[in-house]
């Protein structure tokens, strides 16, 4: 080029060196494909020699990292002309992720080795409206009454039996019908025998407790009394102020 710059070749490897800052870009331009082969399992990017981000072969374990203390990660893509940050990994705050918009998975497991919270739902709204929402959404082409529109669960592990599902809270779709649509929320406990059983459910034309007729008592106390009022289900009595 008429000025300094140099092309080494040698058992370190190949070093482009110049006396002052090489004017403009470096292009490397394949018809085929471009292949970087790093014997040391590791190529480094850098800014002004400091090093922004390593790639490396970990013992057969692909990985990147971020080498500037608290630098964000980011995929940033174009969606339809305009510039969108798919996911940022905020390192300040130990990876915490953030996704731009919708996560879809098939299947996801939150663990955790702790008493701590696993999963939160925060919203910064400063409105008086309902914020955050959770909402378990049934998106089915062919609705029909008696569907199941969500479960939550509530398992543990039994005496020798492995996961037990001790209780659950179900919602049920009652009617179809558009401007009549009905549901019906339910509560299942896990019974003696290890099945689950309507404890209780809640519907549009009623409000039912034990609908499968099980040896299941039902209790209502007052400030001074524990058997206020007292239905016996295995007796079937009803009991005002009493529990026999």
């Amino acid at each position: 080029t008429g000025g300094t710059e140099r092309v080494v070749i040698d058992s370190n490897g190949l070093t482009i060196t110049s006396g002052s800052l090489i004017a403009g870009d470096i292009v490397a331009d394949a018809s085929g494909d471009i292949t970087l082969d790093a014997g040391g399992g590791d190529w480094r990017y850098k800014d002004d020699g400091t090093t922004i981000a390593t790639w490396s072969n970990v013992s057969g374990t692909y990985q990147v990292k971020v080498n500037t203390q608290d630098a964000d990660f980011k995929i940033i893509g174009d969606d339809g002309g305009s510039e969108v940050t798919a996911l940022t990994l905020d390192m300040s705050d130990a990876g915490a992720a953030t996704f731009n918009s919708t996560l879809a998975a098939a299947e996801t497991t939150i663990t955790t080795t702790g008493t701590s919270t696993a999963l939160q739902v925060i919203s910064t709204d400063a409105g008086a409206s309902a914020s955050p929402i959770l909402d378990l959404y049934r998106n089915s082409s062919s609705a029909a009454d008696g569907d199941i529109l969500g479960l939550i669960k509530f398992t543990g592990n039994s005496g020798g039996s492995g996961a037990h599902t001790y209780g659950q809270i179900r919602m049920e779709n009652n009617g179809v019908t558009d401007g009549q649509e009905q549901g019906k929320m339910i509560f299942d406990i896990s019974m003696p025998d290890g099945d689950l059983s309507p404890a209780f459910h809640i519907g549009r034309t009623e409000i039912a407790v034990n609908e499968d007729s099980e040896d299941l008592n039902f209790r209502v106390e007052s400030n001074n009394n524990a058997h206020m009022l007292f239905v016996d289900g295995g007796n079937d009595r009803v009991g005002v102020g009493t529990g026999t």
